[in-house]
């Protein structure tokens, strides 16, 4: 082997042998070129991860968004159960309330209503 060599030749398996072509010489515009493409490649690579600082960014802002909008509506959805349980609790209390004072108002017809309830579910049971 030289220094100036160009070619170099190798054995490889069975008697074969692989030839390459190696340039011990540096070539001025090569060089430019492939310093203009490292360049030109690490520009790329950096706008690629200010891009993805940016992406990243963005998606965490969103993220937080979400949670804040679901925390409020899980504030939202249990003020409204607890909104209508009252509701139902109230009625509920104003029907009792309505029964019991019909219940002093009339109490053979409250007797005779429920005889009535009570037979027709004797009837259904039957069958």
């Amino acid at each position: 082997m030289t220094t100036q060599g160009v070619d170099r030749t190798q054995k490889i398996g069975f008697g074969g042998t692989f030839r390459a072509a190696i340039s011990l010489k540096r070539h001025p515009m090569k060089q430019e070129q492939t310093m203009a493409d490292l360049k030109t490649a690490s520009a790329e690579s950096t706008a690629a991860r200010v891009k993805a600082d940016i992406a990243a960014d963005d998606l965490s802002a969103q993220v937080t968004a979400l949670r804040e909008d679901l925390s409020r509506l899980t504030d939202s959805v249990r003020a409204l159960g607890q909104g209508a349980k009252s509701v139902v609790t109230d009625e509920a209390s104003l029907m009792t309330e309505r029964l019991r004072d019909k219940v002093r108002e009339e109490p053979i017809m409250a007797l005779a209503v429920t005889a009535g309830i009570a037979y027709v579910f004797g009837l259904m049971s039957r069958r």
